[in-house]
Order: structure tokens, then sequence, then C-alpha cells
């Protein structure tokens, strides 16, 4: 029973070792992207669902608790947003931005979503002097 004992300790040992070893080498990798690229994919974007997550009703916009719109950020990167689209092009597909316009770029909200979920996220879109798409991201504050 001793040795039973014995070698399950050793293997508990090896397990815990190579968790540690794990979290050292691969932690922060799995860390951000849990926290911080995860909750931007996986929904695919639809102008309805788009404009039904930014609308509220009341005194509570649900758009600050969830983040419908956050999971539809690799789709709109990666399909819908691509360099060089016309700025009237994008605004036909997310409407207009009402938040505050800097260095020529729109910012619409997106939820809280990244890290705690604590902190609104916003998609970023700047566009060029020709009003076309120069950058796509999203940003948390």
């Amino acid at each position: 029973m001793f040795e039973a004992l014995l070698k399950a300790g050793k293997w508990l040992f090896i397990a815990i070792w190579l968790t540690v070893v794990a979290s050292v080498f691969f932690g922060q990798s799995i860390t951000t992207f849990v926290f911080h690229e995860l909750p931007f994919m996986g929904k695919t974007f639809t102008k309805v669902e788009w404009e039904n997550a930014g609308q509220c009703a009341g005194s509570t916009c649900e758009l600050n608790r969830s983040c419908t719109r956050g999971g539809m950020f690799r789709d709109l990167q990666r399909n819908h947003l691509m360099l060089g689209t016309p700025r009237t092009m994008v605004e036909q597909k997310l409407g207009k931005s009402h938040e505050p316009n800097r260095n020529s770029c729109a910012i619409y909200p997106l939820g809280m979503c990244s890290g705690l979920g604590i902190d609104m996220d916003y998609l970023d879109i700047c566009y060029n002097n020709e009003n076309r798409i120069a950058s796509v991201g999203h940003h948390q504050s």
C-alpha cells in the first residue's frame, strides 16, 4: 500500500511540475488569447443583430453589459471592413458613429468584452484622405 501511495505521489508531483512549466512558458499567451482575443471572434456579422445590440430599452443599454457586437469583430475585420473600403459603405453596414471622431477615425461601441468585462471595448475604423479604410482595430477604455 505504501508503494502505491509513493507511486501516486510521484505522478502527482510530475503533473504539478508540468503544469508549472507550461504556465511559465505558455501562460501569458493563453491568458492573452482568452481575455483579449477570444471575445472578439465566433459570431458572424449581421446588420440586424448589430443594430439591435446598439439599441437601449429605457435607461439601460444591453450593449454595456453584453458583448454582442464584440463577437462580430473578427468577421467584420476579415470580411466586411477591408482596407480601401469607402466610408459610405461602412456607414451603410454599421450606421454612423455617435462617438467623438478623432484623427479621422470612427469609433463604435462593442460592449464589455475583454479582460474581466468591466470596461467598454470599441471598434476603431480609421480613414485616409480619400475617406477609405486605412486601418481597423479595437481598444478597451
